[in-house]
């Protein structure tokens, strides 16, 4: 997946079930945990050249049964 910097992007999540979603963009920005299964989030990117972040994303339920993924996002610089 390829985002701009410094750009709103909405994060994509197909998990079902889950009531919970905490979200680690990799980028170093505070992790967020909440009800938010698709929150935007502005990647940076001031290096002039493409930058790799991994983004995770953990999903429980109300039975605190867990599930993870951990995908790569590309930003390109502005």
């Amino acid at each position: 997946t390829d985002a701009c910097a410094n750009t709103d992007y909405v994060l994509p999540n197909s998990s079902t079930g889950a009531n919970t979603y905490t979200w680690d963009f990799g980028d170093g920005t505070p992790i967020i945990s909440g009800i938010n299964a698709n929150p935007t989030h502005r990647f940076p990117n001031n290096t002039g050249a493409n930058v790799v972040y991994n983004v995770k994303l953990v999903v429980s339920n109300a039975q605190n049964c867990r599930d993870s993924i951990t995908r790569p996002i590309t930003v390109r610089p502005i």
